[in-house]
């Protein structure tokens, strides 16, 4: 599967700002799930499609959430935050990346195709 061929799940609270992620996500070619953090935390079975990467409001959802959201698998995230000090507990958390507020377009498409890359070489047979 090509980088551009895959599946970003958006949970953004803030509904301007998922449009304006979906719309940019989409452009560079990614296929793109938004949802509110509310509706993915009730995804209850997990979702049809497992994403590559989720692209998450950092304060929208918690742990046990984000394992419904990934279907149970272990799935790549990028924390979305407005407070620089949310980047330790990110990294605590096991995020991937932490993009701050305001998120150039052009900054989102590159962490995004990064972590798609990075957890691709993972998964790949004789991956070390």
């Amino acid at each position: 599967m090509g980088i551009s061929a895959s599946t970003v799940l958006l949970v953004e609270p803030h509904s301007d700002s998922a449009a304006m992620f979906a719309e940019v996500l989409r452009w560079a070619g990614f296929r793109v799930e938004a949802t509110s953090a509310a509706e993915a935390s009730c995804s209850y079975p997990p979702r049809r499609v497992t994403p590559d990467v989720v692209v998450i409001g950092m304060r929208s959802c918690n742990g046990p959430a984000m394992r419904v959201l990934s279907g149970g698998r272990t799935v790549p995230a990028i924390a979305i935050t407005s407070d620089p000090r949310d980047t330790d507990l990110a990294d605590s958390l096991g995020y991937a990346s932490v993009l701050l507020r305001p998120v150039d377009p052009s900054l989102l498409i590159s962490e995004v195709r990064r972590v798609v890359r990075c957890a691709s070489r993972r998964s790949s047979p004789g991956a070390a």
